[in-house]
């Protein structure tokens, strides 16, 4: 009898055993981590392991091959092996089934989330999983994010399978993480472990609420609005309006210049006050004849007024430092809309790297890509003044 007992006991000590080996296979995977399901998951599959060390390094970047391998391998595709170079194989036959159908100049380079939702969106039109685009509470897609991408990361969001940062950003640019490539194809692969968003509704910009002064003279002053900058009137509208803020947009046409003001508020509560306003961009199309000509003042072109980007300005708190993610990105995206990508997106940094300095009396000046950048501070209740003249 006794006999019997010792080799059961035996057996359940090494399954126990063989179980919290597994549990903590990796030295730098904590279960208090957000990733450790998804990493433990995938390595238990054989989809994912570690380094030689122990470690699985949930913070380092995955490269295009290597996140192609995990796809595959995560659908369970066979493929045929090539001698070449490990990688080909996967690469082939994601090429094959259509999951990548855009240029990527080097495999053996990071892959950015961008790009990542581009292959996860055509693997779900290859699965037939039909998803319906209802929510959107990313505020860095509209303006911000290039268009190629965010059809695809929104079929991804309302499918449950990335939920963003805590705030509340994708960060299309950003380069996936061993963590964040586990999650995204664990919730894949399982649909029970999705995070489905529960947030309000995306199609709220059909109602653009925002109202325009001197309506009559709409069509003929953005006709004959030469600024040599290539930007829609109408997708800055769409971009900025909806339940989230309100718009007064302000076409004046002057004896020497054109000029259109868009002031962004809070709501249509403050838009009785200009001094209210998040932030005002005045675009020009001729010479202001402003008397600082040496600051470049005369070839101005637009002119970016920022007063309360502060969250809870209206509750007087103006001592934080906090800056409200949502208002940061809506700035960030009308100087994408404006200036361009690239630029939009530089002059963003410096924008919210700069504004809260308290510098009444200083002027900051600043010279790039063709644009010089006069910032500083004037009034009572405006934080900072940006002109942008373009280089002689």
């Amino acid at each position: 009898m006794a006999k019997k007992l010792i080799p059961t006991f035996i057996l359940v000590i090494l399954i126990s055993l063989s179980f919290t080996v597994k549990a903590n296979a990796f030295t730098d995977v904590n279960k208090s981590d957000w990733f450790y399901d998804d990493i433990m998951k995938l390595e238990e599959k054989g989809i994912i392991n570690g380094f030689l060390d122990h470690s699985f390094k949930p913070r380092s970047k995955v490269t295009y091959e290597q996140f192609i391998k995990m796809v595959i391998v995560t659908l369970k595709i066979k493929v045929e092996k090539n001698n070449n170079y490990w990688s080909l194989p996967y690469i082939e036959k994601a090429k094959q089934l259509k999951f990548i159908n855009f240029p990527i100049k080097n495999y053996k380079t990071p892959i950015t989330r961008g790009d990542m939702s581009l292959i996860l969106s055509n693997i779900l039109e290859h699965i037939k999983e039909k998803v319906t685009i209802e929510y959107n509470n990313l505020y860095d897609l509209p303006g911000y994010t290039n268009e190629k991408y965010i059809q695809s990361i929104l079929k991804l969001y309302n499918a449950g399978i990335i939920t963003g940062f805590p705030d509340n950003t994708f960060r299309c640019d950003d380069f996936m993480t061993r963590a964040h490539a586990c999650a995204v194809l664990n919730r894949l692969a399982t649909p029970n472990n999705r995070q489905k968003p529960v947030i309000s509704s995306y199609n709220h910009v059909s109602a653009c609420p925002f109202y325009i002064k001197d309506n009559k003279n709409y069509y003929e002053i953005v006709n004959n609005f030469e600024v040599n900058l290539n930007y829609d009137i109408s997708k800055i509208i769409e971009m900025l309006a909806g339940e989230d803020g309100y718009l007064v947009i302000e076409y004046k046409k002057l004896p020497s210049f054109n000029m259109i003001l868009i002031k962004y508020f809070q709501n249509k509560n403050f838009s009785n006050n200009d001094m209210y306003s998040m932030f005002t961009l005045y675009l020009y199309d001729g010479e202001t004849n402003y008397p600082e000509v040496e600051l470049g003042y005369n070839s101005m072109f637009a002119e970016l007024q920022l007063k309360s980007l502060i969250k809870q300005y209206y509750s007087n708190t103006l001592g934080t430092s906090h800056i409200d993610t949502f208002y940061e990105y809506k700035l960030r995206g009308l100087l994408c809309l404006i200036f361009g990508e690239k630029k939009g997106k530089d002059l963003g940094n410096y924008i919210i790297n700069n504004y809260l300095k308290d510098s009444s009396d200083d002027v900051e000046l600043r010279e790039k890509d063709g644009i010089k950048t006069i910032f500083f501070t004037t009034g009572k209740g405006t934080i900072g003044n940006y002109t942008f003249s373009k280089l002689e």
